[in-house]
């Protein structure tokens, strides 16, 4: 994937926190997926560890629902999700959540 980024990081000792906002073009094999040519753009979160001046250790992590869907890899009826959406979806009488209160 082609890509622009930004957001922002945090640094405590040897740890470092980062945000930030992916923008890019699937334009060759991510894992097993082959490149579509879509447009995708999601928010994504780290912690690397520094040790010596190196970087010892990360971890990143995305929403991979976001990220399969905008290369449209979901099935159809897969409505889209985000915080746009989230609002104006339309939510039964009755959730899941309000059937898990505590009796």
């Amino acid at each position: 994937m082609t890509s622009t980024a930004g957001g922002w990081g945090a640094v405590d000792g040897d740890l470092i926190g980062v945000y930030a906002r992916y923008e890019g073009t699937h334009l060759s094999p991510f894992n097993a997926i082959p490149a579509t040519g879509r447009a995708v753009d999601f928010h994504f979160a780290g912690m690397f560890t520094v040790r010596d001046a190196k970087l010892a250790e990360f971890r990143v992590t995305w929403d991979d629902m976001t990220v399969l869907g905008q290369l449209g890899l979901l099935p159809d009826q897969a409505p889209p999700m985000g915080r746009d959406t989230m609002a104006s979806r339309p939510w039964p009488a009755t959730s899941p959540e309000s059937s898990m209160r505590a009796r």
